[in-house]
């Protein structure tokens, strides 16, 4: 398995998502185009990352469009920290994250998975 660079930048087809971890190693920007046309390559960043960090924190305010492939790799990337007993914080949700939710249908929560019993879940 590859280590995760301090900095990545997918180009598949001119769609642009940039990934950045913080120097605590705790929080992973992403910046730019969250879709399909870069999933293979977030899924493997966002797959190490829950699994090394300790509280995995992913900062979506640089994120310019989304879709719901995007979507469902956050959800996944929730699901695998909390198989780890540890949640996914998400900070700076961009408007077109939001949008994506909503247009889904999706609540889009703070953590994930939503923890039961706080204000942002269940």
């Amino acid at each position: 398995m590859s280590r995760l660079r301090e900095n990545l930048i997918i180009e598949p087809m001119a769609s642009a998502l940039q990934i950045t971890k913080d120097q605590s190693g705790n929080t992973l920007k992403l910046s730019g185009r969250l879709q399909i046309s870069v999933a293979n390559e977030l899924r493997g960043a966002l797959l190490e990352f829950t699994g090394s960090s300790p509280t995995p924190r992913v900062d979506l305010s640089g994120v310019t469009e989304c879709d719901t492939a995007g979507l469902q790799l956050l959800c996944s990337a929730g699901r695998t920290a909390e198989s780890g007993s540890k949640p996914l914080e998400l900070v700076g949700i961009s408007p077109a994250v939001c949008s994506a939710a909503e247009a889904l249908g999706l609540p889009l929560t703070r953590t994930l998975p939503p923890q039961r019993g706080s204000a942002d879940g269940v």
